[in-house]
């Protein structure tokens, strides 16, 4: 039973510690730049149809660079905000928000390129499109990113060599971190589904999604304390090595989407 406790707080903190970066950055790789090639195929899209797409896809890209640029040099810049030697809460959270700013250009931007791309499709496309993303939105989404926490993750966490009383601590600092949130992630869950389902039928509600905005702040910011508590449980040693291990994580996450990050179809 103490081993599996042990192991839970080591799995935890990894989670934490080296992916808690995720939560503020989702989304940030280009979702809804239109269609996929797969749907693009089931929809049975004209030529021409496909040509307009392309086009729209590539002004959207263009346009949006630069922003991207800047964000990529804002994870640079947050991640040293949190390897200062007293990680500063505003200041994280300060960054956090000129992040939220520019991510929120780049959604509305992608808000535009679904319009615009619905405005191609025929009726009976757009209704085929709408049931598909409904269909989509409706699977995975409540165990979205838990898959294989214990693997690599909980690795890398045992890396740092906790002591007994370090892991008890950290338990405890989650325990209460998930009790002060409890609330917000309720919250979060449903305007997300509630979000997903309007988007699958190209609409966008500003009251929904300031909702979502306010609940997943008050997320951010338990975990930003929660965070910079844990990490003064850690010795230098082990803060050096988190530090390496959350940029190799960095640099892998990096490559992934590189590779991913195809031309528009």
């Amino acid at each position: 039973m103490r081993t599996r406790i042990i192991m839970s707080s080591t799995v935890a903190l990894a989670a934490l510690l080296i992916s808690s970066a995720a939560f503020a950055q989702r989304g940030r790789h280009g979702r809804g730049m239109g269609l996929g090639p797969r749907i693009a195929a089931q929809l049975d899209l004209s030529e021409d149809q496909r040509a307009s797409i392309r086009q729209i896809r590539a002004e959207a890209r263009s346009d949006l660079a630069p922003a991207r640029e800047d964000l990529q040099e804002m994870r640079g810049q947050l991640r040293a905000l949190w390897q200062a030697d007293q990680p500063d809460a505003q200041a994280i959270l300060a960054q956090q928000a000129r992040m939220d700013a520019l991510r929120s250009v780049v959604r509305d931007r992608m808000a535009e390129v679904r319009a615009s791309i619905s405005q191609i499709l025929s009726p009976a496309q757009r209704q085929e499109l709408s049931e598909r993303r409904a269909s989509r939105s409706g699977r995975g989404h409540g165990h979205h990113g838990r898959r294989g926490r214990g693997g690599g993750m909980g690795r890398m966490a045992q890396q740092l060599d906790l002591g007994a009383d370090q892991q008890a601590q950290i338990q405890a600092l989650r325990s209460q971190a998930r009790e002060a949130t409890s609330e917000a992630r309720g919250e979060l869950r449903q305007t997300r589904q509630a979000l997903r389902a309007q988007r699958a039928s190209g609409q966008t509600d500003e009251a929904l999604q300031a909702r979502a905005d306010a609940a997943r702040q008050v997320i951010r910011e338990q975990r930003v304390h929660t965070r910079i508590a844990i990490l003064g449980l850690l010795s230098d040693e082990q803060r050096t090595q988190l530090g390496e291990l959350t940029a190799q994580r960095h640099t892998r996450r990096g490559q992934r989407h590189g590779r991913s990050a195809g031309p528009a179809r």
